[in-house]
């Protein structure tokens, strides 16, 4: 397994891990062969999952359709976040705050 891979799986279980300790027995949470499945009370469903050969993270929302996120490190270059590959560069855990509106935010996770 390669650093993209390894950075891609660790951000799905990362989001997995967010995912339960936000939602715990109030979503569908499952994660397996890369793809992040989270399904909410009211019946909406997010998937996420990796993209190897683009080295990106693609995610399905029912509210905002599809997404592509590239890995962006920040200055230092020990960490980064998820920028959306549209106009807006909109951070995966932005977007995510915007539409699941969790009682704690997402947060960009250090490597």
């Amino acid at each position: 397994m390669d650093e993209w891979d390894e950075r891609l799986n660790s951000a799905l279980a990362d989001l997995e891990n967010q995912c339960e300790e936000r939602f715990g027995d109030e979503a569908t949470i499952d994660l397996e062969d890369g793809v992040l499945r989270l399904e909410m009370p009211d019946g909406r469903v997010f998937l996420f999952n990796r993209h190897s050969p683009l080295k990106q993270l693609w995610l399905s929302s029912p509210l905002s359709g599809a997404w592509h996120f590239t890995y962006a490190p920040f200055v230092d270059k020990k960490i980064g976040d998820w920028r959306s590959t549209r106009g807006d560069k909109i951070s995966l855990y932005d977007l995510l705050n915007r539409e699941l509106k969790p009682v704690l935010p997402f947060q960009c996770p250090p490597l």
